[in-house]
């Protein structure tokens, strides 16, 4: 809620390629440096949008992800 100053710190004491938070009910994603950071949304509905959303994940070979944004229609 207050940002992912916190949540970076704690994932790069464990080195963790990805991080998945929510509370905000606000989809969206970004990057530091080789860690993808994934707020899904919500699928009842985003407080701000009214958009229902969530996110499909898939790990490639080598390790690499694939990440897709989706939205459910009402």
């Amino acid at each position: 809620k207050s940002g992912l100053d916190e949540l970076m710190f704690a994932a790069e004491q464990q080195k963790a390629q990805l991080v998945l938070y929510g509370h905000t009910h606000i989809a969206g994603y970004e990057f530091h440096g080789r860690t993808l950071f994934l707020n899904p949304g919500a699928v009842m509905g985003c407080r701000d949008t009214g958009k229902c959303t969530y996110a499909v994940l898939e790990w490639k070979p080598g390790g690499e992800i694939y990440m897709q944004m989706a939205e459910l229609d009402r």
